[in-house]
């Protein structure tokens, strides 16, 4: 705070003085602001410093942060392609699979029925057999009624 003129009385003696006074006072009041002026200029530097270090700061941490989230959107793209790659490489199998087990299936089909055929030609041969043995067995009958009765006839 400048220093607080004196009170000024009107002489004509004091004229001088006062003027002297007063222009003591002005340069002290100068002198003062002069002072002020020169440590305000300073806090300015200071100041500017300050900011200048906040900036460089903060600065550097914006770039670390925009490589660590370069990474990281490279890692998740990376990731995004083994994922794509997977659900590719996992459509194509189940692909694969499907159609071998198709394959297996009409192979199995194919072997069911080529078996039911076989089934039924046996069949159809048990049937003509058992018709066969009934007919043997009937002539074997015939045949024996008949050595009979040949016998009878003969002896």
């Amino acid at each position: 705070m400048p220093p607080k003129p004196a009170v000024v009385t009107k002489s004509s003696d004091g004229d001088a003085a006062d003027h002297e006074k007063e222009f003591v006072e002005k340069e002290l009041t100068i002198s003062f602001l002069k002072t002020r002026l020169s440590r305000l200029g300073q806090d300015l530097e200071t100041q500017k410093l300050n900011l200048a270090d906040i900036n460089e700061f903060l600065t550097s941490e914006l770039e670390a942060s925009a490589k660590k989230l370069r990474q990281m959107e490279d890692k998740a793209d990376a990731l995004q392609q083994q994922v794509d790659d997977a659900r590719d490489t996992h459509t194509t199998e189940v692909a694969r699979i499907e159609k071998d087990h198709t394959l297996i299936l009409e192979e199995k089909e194919s072997t069911i029925q080529d078996m039911e055929k076989k089934v039924k030609t046996s069949q159809q041969f048990l049937d003509q057999k058992d018709s066969m043995d009934s007919a043997l067995q009937q002539l074997q009958q015939t045949l024996e009624l008949e050595r009979k009765q040949h016998k009878e006839h003969i002896g």
